[in-house]
């Protein structure tokens, strides 16, 4: 039995012949392409290179396989091949991408639910806008007259009285209730204690308007000019500011 000088147990024969032919049958399948000539070689470009760690891999399309180049540092480390199983009619392509070398890995999504999109948020904006403030139109019956008055601040004359409306949506009465400034109240003070009957402002007759919605303020609303009975419309010059 023979030994070997580094071993401290005894090692077979058969074990260095064996080792020595399956490398001499591994090297002899691909050794024949290693040892060409610079020239020759330098015409079989690679078809990728790789750097993994301080390894520079190379690799070579052969037919169906894989031959692999494993330098460090310059230097030649070794090579292997991988044999490839023959396609039908399958022609070769002339360069492999580095990404084929490695499985794409799937997603374990069985037993797990997909979450929706979230919808991104309107972005916030610094200030609210707001529609300005449109006269809306007025028609009914006057249901009661307060009389003439003053603003507290401004000491301008306002007359304040109700009108009754329909509801044209719920067919219900309403009652809303006016404050007129300035010409308007003017007029309206002298409609209401006009002598003459035939134009007397009083309860139960028809008016319109064209009036601003104040009741989030007042409770009232402004008109900007009034039609009663068959008398010329009353326009204020120009629009009341809020009071």
């Amino acid at each position: 039995m023979k030994y070997s000088s580094l071993a401290r147990k005894p090692v077979p024969v058969s074990f260095y012949e064996e080792r020595e032919a399956f490398e001499n049958e591994l090297t002899e399948k691909y050794k024949s392409w290693y040892k060409l000539p610079d020239m020759e070689r330098e015409q079989h470009k690679p078809d990728a290179v790789v750097r993994v760690n301080d390894f520079d891999i190379t690799i070579y399309r052969r037919g169906q396989g894989l031959h692999i180049d494993v330098a460090k540092e310059g230097q030649e480390v070794g090579f292997f091949g991988i044999a490839g199983t023959p396609l039908g009619n399958q022609q070769e392509t002339s360069a492999l991408p580095v990404s084929a070398l490695a499985p794409t890995p799937v997603p374990d999504t069985q037993g797990k639910e997909t979450p929706n999109p979230v919808a991104p948020l309107p972005a916030a904006t610094s200030e609210v806008r707001k529609e300005p403030n449109q006269p809306v139109k007025i028609v009914g019956m006057v249901e009661a007259i307060e009389g003439m008055g003053q603003t507290p601040t401004t000491g301008d004359p306002v007359f304040r009285f109700s009108v009754k409306v329909v509801n044209p949506q719920t067919q219900t009465e309403e009652v809303k209730h006016i404050a007129a400034f300035r010409e308007i109240a003017t007029t309206l003070h002298g409609l209401a204690i006009s002598p003459n009957p035939n134009i007397q402002l009083i309860p139960g007759r028809p008016i319109s308007m064209m009036a601003f919605d104040h009741r989030e303020k007042t409770g009232s609303y402004y008109p900007s000019s009034i039609t009663y009975l068959s008398l010329p419309p009353n326009t204020n010059p120009k629009t009341q500011k809020r009071r």
